[in-house]
């Protein structure tokens, strides 16, 4: 008898799990179909067809990863919840577009530069001939992400992890 009951707790338990992760999936495709539709990756007649499939293909099986990385994290094997998954990947996805973004912009000048700092960096350095003050720019531009914000983000970093491990011993 007592084993019945055991069988059907860890059944309902795993019910649980897969009405979780159907559920999640039924969002996760209604969302992508969702994105494509309303044009924002580009207009539907300029995308093609296959191309809208295979965006919507890509941003299912990233929903699904985030779906699993946030039941792993659920069951305990991370430090956190899965809230923090989801917060972590914005800030990296920001960091990581603000460093390396290939597109343009208009600086306070009415030239164009690049958004991404490090791209900056290298096109300024490789572009004018005064090297110094290619760096100077680089570092300190205003009209996006310079090379002291990543910098600083980089230091922050590390000191965050030095005094996380620091309070473990």
């Amino acid at each position: 008898m007592m084993m019945l009951l055991f069988k059907l707790i860890n059944l309902f338990k795993f019910t649980k799990f897969l009405n979780n992760l159907v559920f999640g999936f039924i969002i996760t495709i209604g969302e992508a179909v969702a994105y494509v539709l309303s044009g924002m990756y580009g207009d539907i007649a300029n995308l093609g067809a296959l191309n809208a499939y295979l965006i919507i293909i890509q941003l299912i099986i990233a929903g699904v990863i985030v779906l699993l990385l946030d039941e792993v994290l659920q069951k305990g094997y991370g430090i956190g919840s899965g809230i923090s998954l989801f917060i972590a990947v914005n800030i990296c996805e920001s960091i990581l577009w603000k460093a390396f973004s290939p597109f343009t912009i208009s600086n306070e000048s009415g030239t164009m530069e690049y958004e991404g700092a490090i791209i900056a960096a290298v096109h300024l350095l490789l572009t004018k001939p005064n090297k110094i003050s290619a760096l100077n720019k680089a570092f300190y531009r205003t009209s996006g992400a310079n090379l002291f914000n990543i910098v600083t983000t980089i230091v922050v970093f590390f000191v965050v992890i030095y005094f996380q491990v620091r309070s473990l011993y």
